[in-house]
């Protein structure tokens, strides 16, 4: 973690100053030196040759803006993670010092309104900084006085100098940089969020979103509109193995696609699905009027005339038919559920999932315990896989230790897949 830790001030007469800033200075990395060998030095990175520089062009100020002689510097250095930690009254780089002094005077002059917090909340309160002619002959009057004389404290600096060393210390073994590409995020045309959670888009120009519209919403202004209302009746319409097939691939980050009509059904079996997974592994588009891959969505719901990829292990598609009968369209047990896919359920299902199906059989959980007791797991089992994935990035290469750990905490074998696939999925949303 690179960070910079200033100590700032509001003077009356000179305004917003830098008292003391402490920032840290790295040893570039050499791959042709041996860690073994490395022997301690007086400075790292940067900071070498420019903690005996001196700062010459400082403006002239009060003692209160200049408590600390810009000639005194305090140091210290990492000798195992091979950092310095340099304290002076202003950064050293330039541009850095630049930074901070924009910070300064944004933190302590930045007037602002309630209008203008809820557009940029980082915005900061303004301290008074205009005075009226009286009071600026009365603070004349009065003596500006150093850090050093207001707090009787001659070690005050070196203090400060080890707090703010130790605050980025525990920053950088906490706080580790590294570079993600992220979620992808859908670069589309038009898109409009929902509600319910949903993303209505049209990947090409827009040509009926009027209707889009209101189809995806006739099931809520429709009281005979066909719809599923919860996971347990999801399962009692597809059947058990039908639906461990649905809810394994949507765990373990396959595609589903939901092809039919009505769109108000779909929708309906989409807003189900949400209590099977966390939110960060959740991406649902819906009435989308082509395909669109899984690095836009793993739930997508389409049209039937809409084509979609031939099947692999990757897609799971469920096709929702009429039945050629003109049965009642406004029960959900009237249309047939055809589920694709080029693949087979594991030997064993993932424990969570097991959990989950125990909890649906249950007949003395009602749907509301069962959706909390679904949060309840859900919580659980991301949290493992935060673990197992804080693991396997600090040390890479020691399937040992994460085979260990896995035992730990009651995972299994099975559980691998849907622990990566939730583990790198809140990495990512992180991020």
């Amino acid at each position: 973690m690179n960070a910079v830790i200033s100590l700032c001030h509001f003077c009356e007469l000179h305004g917003p100053s830098v008292l003391f800033v402490t920032q840290a200075f790295h040893e570039p990395h050499d791959p042709a030196a041996e860690p073994d060998v490395q022997q301690p030095k007086m400075c790292y990175g940067s900071a070498s040759g420019r903690c005996r520089a001196l700062s010459t062009n400082m403006p002239v100020s009060c003692e209160a803006c200049q408590s600390l002689d810009p000639k005194q510097k305090f140091l210290c250095n990492d000798h195992e993670g091979r950092i310095s930690y340099l304290s002076a009254q202003q950064a050293i780089q330039h541009d850095v010092a630049a930074l901070v002094r924009q910070a300064c005077i944004r933190s302590l002059s930045c007037e602002v309104y309630e209008c203008e917090q809820a557009e940029c909340p980082q915005r900061a309160l303004r301290l008074r900084a205009a005075h009226t002619s009286s009071d600026g002959k009365h603070q004349q009057q009065r003596m500006s006085r150093s850090l050093v004389e207001l707090t009787a404290d001659k070690e005050v600096f070196p203090w400060l100098h080890l707090k703010f060393t130790w605050l980025l210390k525990a920053g950088a073994d906490r706080l580790a940089e590294k570079i993600v590409e992220g979620l992808p995020t859908p670069n589309l045309y038009n898109h409009q969020d929902t509600e319910e959670g949903f993303t209505l888009v049209t990947a090409k120009q827009v040509h009926s979103p009027v209707l889009e519209l209101e189809a995806s919403a006739s099931h809520d202004a429709n009281p005979l509109a066909p719809v599923i209302h919860n996971v347990r009746h999801l399962r009692e319409i597809l059947g058990p193995t039908a639906f461990l097939s649905l809810a394994y691939s949507l765990m373990v980050g396959r595609q589903l696609i939901l092809r039919g009509k009505p769109s108000g059904l779909i929708a309906s079996i989409a807003s189900c699905l949400t209590v099977l997974v966390p939110r960060s592994c959740y991406r649902a588009v819906l009435n989308s009027d082509q395909y669109l891959d899984v690095s836009y969505c793993n739930i997508l719901g389409v049209e039937p005339q809409v084509a979609v990829p031939q099947p692999s292990p990757d897609v799971l598609r469920l096709d929702v038919l009429q039945s050629d009968d003109h049965a009642d369209q406004s029960d959900v047990k009237k249309y047939i559920y055809k589920i694709t896919w080029a693949d087979k359920l594991p030997r064993k299902c993932p424990t969570l999932l097991l959990a989950m199906e125990k909890a649906i059989e249950n007949t003395k959980l009602n749907d509301s315990a069962m959706h909390y007791h679904f949060i309840a797991l859900k919580q659980e089992w991301l949290g493992i896989a935060k673990v197992v994935q804080h693991v396997q990035q600090w040390n890479p290469g020691q399937p040992q230790d994460v085979t260990s750990l896995l035992q730990a905490m009651g995972a299994q074998e099975q559980d691998q897949g849907l622990l990566e696939f939730w583990g790198a999925s809140a990495a990512y949303s992180e991020h």
